[in-house]
């Protein structure tokens, strides 16, 4: 099959060039991204407040209000080829309103993807009185134009020597032990442990919607390269700044909460990873 204009880019990638520090800036990430060049990022990894009430523009029309602001920088300001993903939740629509605005600007959705995890807090089955949450979603879409990027081999995830027996089993013919070494391939949805309240990263200080980093490293590696700039506008606790830096990313991350920029300074600093907070 030939490759289009936003066919996964699975070429050998070149060397990278010395990456500097992350940079944070205290404030807000659209007016920051505003004075960032058209066509300038490769990857915008967004994790909005998903619209329950964490902050004050968080109801009502005030919440997209804001999103069409921020994506309409984002949209600016990637590449032709550059990928957006953003978190939500599956308790509101704020997502589906997202995804409405995003496809009217041009850009193309790729797929939905799923993170789920096994742990959180459990509510008495006499009181519940919706499903309990155990995933939240990261909406993939790119910037047409290009060609995106996508490294599936980096996702992929070893098979157990049960799981390879029953499939050399079933496979005979089609499937061979060295295709099985290859790993499975990533799916749309991933089961990564959230960072609870015994994690080391919690002891850095609280911050009420941590990613993994685990999460973090696997959309950073599949969905750009070495060297690439990624920005982050709701930088938060800091986990996708933290991991695209270790992963030898330009970062650009935004943040307006004093307390958060104090949380990012402790990780970076235990991480012992370089940062400039402006």
């Amino acid at each position: 099959m030939s490759e289009g204009p936003c066919s996964p880019s699975l070429a050998p990638r070149k060397k990278p060039r010395p990456v500097p520090a992350a940079k944070v800036h205290h404030g807000c990430c659209v007016e920051g991204m505003k004075a960032l060049a058209a066509d300038s990022v490769s990857l915008v990894l967004a994790d909005p407040p998903y619209g329950v009430g964490q902050a004050g523009w968080d109801s009502g029309d005030d919440y997209m209000t804001f999103a069409y602001q921020w994506m309409t920088e984002a949209n600016r300001v990637l590449h032709p080829g550059g990928t957006l993903l953003f978190f939500a939740s599956p308790c509101t629509i704020w997502s589906s309103h997202m995804n409405v605005a995003l496809e009217e600007s041009g850009m193309e959705h790729q797929q939905t993807l799923t993170w789920i995890y096994g742990q959180g807090g459990d509510a008495r089955l006499e009181t519940m009185r919706q499903y309990a949450v155990r995933s939240e979603t990261v909406e993939w879409w790119t910037k047409p134009g290009g060609m995106y990027s996508f490294h599936p081999a980096l996702a992929a995830e070893r098979y157990s020597e049960e799981d390879k027996r029953t499939a050399l089993a079933k496979g005979v013919g089609r499937v061979n032990e060295a295709s099985l070494d290859k790993g499975r391939p990533p799916r749309t949805w991933c089961d990564v442990p959230r960072e609870n309240s015994r994690s080391k990263e919690r002891q850095y200080g609280k911050h009420p919607a941590m990613k993994p980093l685990m999460l973090a490293e696997r959309l950073v590696n599949v969905h750009s390269n070495p060297a690439d700039v990624v920005l982050v506008p709701f930088a938060g606790s800091g986990t996708e700044v933290l991991v695209a830096s270790k992963l030898g990313r330009e970062v650009i991350g935004y943040e307006t909460e004093p307390d958060y920029i104090e949380l990012m300074k402790r990780r970076f600093e235990g991480h012992g990873i370089a940062s400039t907070f402006v």
